[in-house]
């Protein structure tokens, strides 16, 4: 609870952005033969913002799409949807700490 009280709106913000862009990405690069994986995705901001979820909802062969099986080649669209935004999140969120690191 003290995170959620204490978190900069700023860090808020960004988080918020980053996992839109991650949802929006899984959603695009998921693939499709009846549409049931890509509309499972869903994004969710928990614990007062501090928290970004991206996943698929109950659907048991997303993991099977996205590692593959010995039959079936790997589809991943979820792991490219972090790894395009990851770098690029983690400086603008150090970049942040620094900020707030030079206001004390």
């Amino acid at each position: 609870r003290k995170t959620e009280t204490g978190f900069p709106q700023d860090a808020k913000n960004l988080l918020g952005l980053y996992t839109v862009e991650i949802y929006q990405h899984a959603h695009d690069w998921c693939p499709v033969r009846t549409g049931y994986l890509r509309d499972s995705i869903t994004m969710e901001l928990q614990k007062g913002g501090t928290v970004g979820v991206v996943r698929t909802n109950g659907v048991y062969y997303a993991k099977f799409v996205e590692w593959g099986t010995i039959n079936q080649h790997a589809q991943p669209f979820m792991r490219p949807a972090w790894n395009v935004y990851s770098t690029q999140f983690y400086k603008e969120l150090f970049d942040l700490i620094l900020k707030y690191k030079r206001m004390l």
